[in-house]
């Protein structure tokens, strides 16, 4: 009986593991079969500041062919982000891109409407 009661345990210890480890940006672009665009910034630095109103300009532009959404400091060290801002896209497979060029609205808005993905990141 206590053998089964700790396989139990092990396995809802590796299910809680897995499911705070697997991404949620994959679970939505699997969900709506699109793209999503997320942002991940902190509030407290210049240049997340400076591209708070490029994000918004492209919500505005693109936000019916993409899901944009941002994600805060706490929330991106789960997915091991360590420079801000950054943005990633996560194709309609679940895979996730880091945007690789400079921050302007010309460049992210074409990469974001033929993006070219080097490597998917883990």
């Amino acid at each position: 009986m206590r053998v089964v009661i700790c396989i139990v345990l092990i396995l809802l210890l590796l299910w809680y593991v897995g499911s705070r480890t697997s991404s949620n940006e994959t679970m939505f672009s699997t969900l709506y079969k699109q793209r999503v665009l997320i942002l991940h910034y902190v509030p407290w630095s210049p240049l997340c500041q400076e591209v708070i109103p490029l994000w918004n300009r492209m919500r505005d532009t693109l936000g019916k062919q993409l899901i944009m959404t941002t994600v805060n400091e706490d929330i991106a060290k789960t997915y091991y982000v360590s420079t801000y801002p950054t943005i990633y896209m996560v194709d309609e497979n679940g895979k996730r891109h880091r945007y690789p060029g400079v921050f302007n609205y010309q460049a992210l808005s074409n990469w974001c409407l033929a993006p070219t993905f080097a490597d998917a990141v883990r």
